[in-house]
């Protein structure tokens, strides 16, 4: 029972790194974007 609940726990963690991973790798496109839409709409008023 120790063990299954320690593996479980060891799951979660490596799901939240790899979450934290997958936001920091996507961060760079996710501004190029919030940019791209700041200018888009800054232009259009």
């Amino acid at each position: 029972m120790t063990i299954s609940k320690y593996k479980k726990e060891t799951v979660e963690k490596c799901y939240l790194e790899l979450v934290i991973v997958t936001f920091l790798s996507l961060l760079p496109i996710i501004a190029v974007i919030a940019r791209g839409l700041i200018l888009t709409f800054g232009l259009k008023k």
